[in-house]
């Protein structure tokens, strides 16, 4: 399960939003809003950290490369570092970072990246999605409004706002 931790840097009211860190830790991954850069570090061995690659998973073998990458502690290996166009992502609400998936909500969209056997909502025969993709249109799902999200391993829980009903 992961914990969202809000820590305020600072006590001056205007440079509470300038310095505001918003930290979200997973299993393997952690996720950091930093001057509103969304950041990401730990393990990656399914593209998890929407940087644009992965470490090859020594026990699963898969038609998708990866880059090599030693899978023990490395002295600067778990910094933060930002996500890939993370210039797109200023309107981020809410961020989930699963076991080896992460999703996040940018102006009501909802983007996933990591394993995907079709619970991130992205159909594509990759099975490893290396950055932050927006969830695709179905006859059943429109991805607009979403407001909360979460992960059960094999599903993803999506919750959307519908508006005001009229009567």
């Amino acid at each position: 399960m992961a914990n969202l931790v809000l820590i305020e840097c600072l006590s001056l009211p205007f440079l509470i939003m300038k310095m505001l860190l918003i930290l979200l830790q997973g299993v393997d991954h952690s996720f950091l809003i930093r001057n509103g850069i969304v950041e990401s570090s730990g393990e990656n061995y399914d593209g998890q950290l929407g940087n644009g690659y992965c470490e090859l998973d020594q026990y699963e073998y898969s038609d998708n490369e990866c880059d090599s990458s030693e899978s023990e502690y490395e002295e600067g290996k778990y910094t933060f570092e930002p996500i890939l166009n993370a210039s797109k992502f200023n309107k981020v609400t809410a961020i989930y970072a699963g076991p080896s998936i992460s999703l996040l909500i940018n102006d009501g969209i909802v983007y996933g990246c990591g394993r995907n056997y079709d619970q991130l909502g992205i159909i594509s025969d990759e099975k490893k999605i290396k950055e932050f993709t927006a969830a695709d249109n179905t006859d059943e799902f429109i991805n607009e409004n979403i407001i909360a999200i979460s992960d059960g391993g094999v599903y993803t829980l999506i919750l959307k706002h519908e508006g005001e009903k009229g009567g």
